[in-house]
């Protein structure tokens, strides 16, 4: 008898294993997993899309932003950096490319071509910190009651409804990096934040949505002037985990250099 006691104890033991190992992970297991994989990568390429209604002093405008951003080997001290933003805005659209290589940037818009020293506008050009602005996990609470989607190509999305603290505790490189990007640097407060995260079949990030309304005072002129706006933003990771390919701008290390 006791040696029966023992078997049954033995297969109830293995298969409680098996169990566990088929277990799905929970919402937060599945985007801190993405998010740490994601992480590893040396070479990422994304491509962003940004749509926002601005409304101040009367007037109401769309600020259309699209943005393609490359890395190479940027886990070490040599990456290979490279951005192209375009922005429209009342009737003008302004190109910036931009690519750093060999501790130099070399910028193109406006129709202008300059070299520049990165360890002088490091802030301003940091591609490489861009590039990673979303490789992180909010607070596992955040996740409370929120299950993943299963998408017909495999793929899982997790939506997380957040607060602006949540949100900036979370993701505070992508936020003053928009906000910059936006023209709406200084205190703001976000409201109605959704975020939608898609996991690929391989377990890495692949899709980030975020929108929300954001709502803060700027002053122009010693005049305060009110500014909402509301924000939606898509990037997509292009080619994860494969080589990607970066070609400079023609004739950039002939650009002028600016002192």
């Amino acid at each position: 008898m006791r040696r029966l006691t023992a078997l049954v104890i033995c297969i109830l033991l293995v298969l409680a294993s098996f169990a566990s190992c088929g277990k799905e992970m929970t919402a937060y297991e599945l985007v801190s997993s993405a998010v740490e994989k994601s992480s590893s990568l040396n070479d990422i390429e994304l491509e962003q899309k940004v749509d926002m209604k601005l409304d101040m002093m009367g007037m109401s405008m769309d600020i259309p932003i699209t943005m393609t951003m490359k890395g190479k080997s940027i886990n070490t001290d040599s990456p290979i950096l490279y951005s192209d933003i375009t922005t429209s805005m009342m009737g003008t659209t302004v190109d910036s490319i931009v690519y750093i290589e060999s501790g130099y940037v070399y910028l193109t818009t406006l129709g202008e071509s300059y070299k520049m020293s990165l360890s002088e506008v490091a802030d301003e050009y940091d591609i490489g910190k861009d590039l990673t602005a979303v490789f992180y996990c909010p607070a596992e609470s955040v996740f409370e009651g929120v299950e993943a989607v299963k998408n017909e190509d495999g793929s899982r999305t997790v939506t997380l409804v957040m607060t602006q603290e949540d949100y900036i505790a979370a993701y505070r490189p992508y936020y003053d990096s928009l906000m910059g990007e936006i023209g709406l640097d200084g205190d703001a407060s976000l409201s109605d934040i959704s975020v939608s995260l898609t996991v690929n079949k391989d377990g890495y990030l692949s899709t980030y949505k975020m929108s929300c309304a954001i709502a803060m005072t700027l002053t122009e002129m010693g005049m305060d002037v009110a500014v909402t706006a509301t924000v939606d933003t898509e990037i997509n990771f292009v080619n994860i985990g494969g080589n990607v390919t970066i070609t400079p701008p023609e004739g950039y290390q002939g650009f002028t250099a600016l002192e």
